[in-house]
């Protein structure tokens, strides 16, 4: 009995992706698992702090191999537009909300201010500027990024053969992704950290000859690509860099209004603040500019009082003082 060729090769590219399935899905897991090992954040259950990301500038450069890459991923639309900045500060934005430790400014409301502030729309903010929006928003730090490398290059097809418009083969793709981050101190505008990341990902696998276009930026099908991955760890190392600078950085609030005896706190759920912290209250004095620059180099801060946390609403709180009686607007809060 004679097999048809294009059964024959039916069967044939079966039994080969199983084979290699088997050995992608095991690579794959033992990816994941090494992904998820360096990125088990602890549980968190204090105060949050208020921070901002900027959108990341893009330095890659718009070469020919660049476009052909981002068309086969995003489409021909996604190409042209801001992706790769977009795309990196949305993702880091989103991690850094899932890590549960801070309340993030939404790019949109942080857009509308720098709108206000006439400092256009790249997303370009210096040291003069920064603390005026952070006084606005109430944000601790800011957090700027830059795009600075994203390339991916398949190797040749090993071991392939086809029939008729089908084929099946061997692939070999190497990714490099780089991304610069740093945390901008909101009430001064000097850089309190500085990072590069650096990640490359090479994968070995089975290919079929055909592409896929207009996946997501961070979704499920970009994740799955070897510049996906890159990408995803770039972010995960990120924030972690992210988390641990933080954590040497004390949570501040402020007074909001004093109301027969009540004092208004602009945290509450959402900050983790709980009735019954103690919370000290300080007074900024005059600020100190650097008489080269005009640069803000911060201002001493006197101790007024301490207050008691009373009542806990979704965005602020109301508190009774335990100590000292002048409190004002704008008055710094900080944990004992």
């Amino acid at each position: 009995m004679k097999i048809r060729r294009p059964i024959l090769f039916l069967a044939v590219i079966c039994t080969v992706m199983l084979l290699f399935s088997g050995c992608a899905s095991m690579k794959a897991n033992l990816k994941d698992n090494e992904l998820n090992n360096t990125t088990v954040i602890p549980e968190y259950y204090g105060a949050k702090k208020r921070i901002a990301v900027m959108g990341f500038e893009d330095k890659v450069p718009k070469t020919p191999e660049r476009l052909s890459l981002l068309q086969i991923l995003f489409g021909q639309q996604g190409a042209q537009s801001d992706n790769l900045g977009t795309g990196m500060s949305d993702m880091l934005t989103t991690s850094l909300v899932e890590s549960n430790r801070f309340i993030v400014v939404e790019r949109q409301n942080l857009e509308d201010v720098m709108k206000e502030q006439s400092l256009g729309a790249s997303g370009m903010v210096n040291e003069q500027t920064a603390p005026k929006i952070g006084e606005i928003l109430g944000t601790q730090v800011f957090i700027r990024g830059a795009v600075t490398e994203f390339q991916e290059r398949t190797g040749g097809n090993a071991g392939g053969f086809g029939f008729g418009k089908f084929g099946i083969g061997v692939s070999t793709s190497q990714a490099h992704v780089a991304i610069d981050i740093k945390i901008y101190d909101a009430s001064t505008g000097v850089i309190l950290f500085a990072k590069s990341i650096d990640k490359n990902i090479q994968e070995s696998g089975l290919f079929m000859a055909t592409t896929i276009k207009g996946i997501t930026f961070g979704g499920g099908g970009f994740s799955k690509t070897p510049i996906g991955r890159a990408v995803r760890e770039c972010i995960n190392e990120a924030v972690n860099a992210v988390i641990a600078k933080m954590e040497k950085i004390p949570w501040r609030g402020s007074i909001v209004k004093m109301v027969q005896g009540k004092i208004y706190v602009n945290a509450g759920q959402d900050a983790n603040l709980k009735a019954g912290d103690l919370l000290t209250v300080y007074r900024k004095g005059e600020e100190f500019l650097d008489p080269e620059t005009g640069l803000s180099l911060g201002s001493e801060e006197t101790k007024v009082g301490v207050i008691k946390i009373d009542r806990v609403e979704p965005k602020f709180s109301v508190a009774f003082p335990v100590e000292g009686s002048d409190f004002k607007r704008k008055d710094v809060l900080k944990f004992q």
